[in-house]
């Protein structure tokens, strides 16, 4: 296998899988936010 052929694959990939592990941690983060603030004692 030659690795010029699978590099120009991978880059695409590689971007596209950083791309939703980002998206994914902003909504965990947006997530534990929104928990915290909701079990602060000001809410009650």
């Amino acid at each position: 296998m030659n690795h010029k052929s699978t590099e120009g694959i991978r880059g695409p990939l590689a971007r596209i899988g950083r791309r939703i592990a980002a998206l994914v941690a902003e909504c965990n983060y947006a997530q534990t936010r929104m928990t915290s603030s909701r079990n602060t004692p000001e809410h009650f």
